[in-house]
């Protein structure tokens, strides 16, 4: 199997996953949750006490890092999700 160049690093602007991305965002910005609850065990995570000072968001800060994270790994540098704030 190999890559092309288009699936690696996609035209800016197209439809595709930093859409469907910023979907999930605007659905769940609006709620307060402080745990997320991964598939397999281990993954579930919980907003610790310590947070606050940290900075980081809690849960839903972690999300929003993650997210932008994962749009800027395919090659949307100038996607509205990396705009958000919390």
């Amino acid at each position: 199997m190999f890559a092309t160049l288009s699936g690696v690093n996609p035209e800016p602007g197209k439809d595709g996953v930093p859409e469907a991305v910023s979907k999930i965002w605007e659905r769940v910005r609006h709620l307060d949750f402080h745990t997320a609850f991964g598939a397999f065990k281990g993954q579930d995570i919980r907003t610790v006490n310590n947070e606050g000072p940290r900075e980081t968001g809690g849960v839903k800060g972690r999300l929003l890092q993650s997210m932008k994270i994962y749009v800027e790994a395919m090659g949307w540098n100038a996607h509205s999700i990396l705009e958000e704030k919390l």
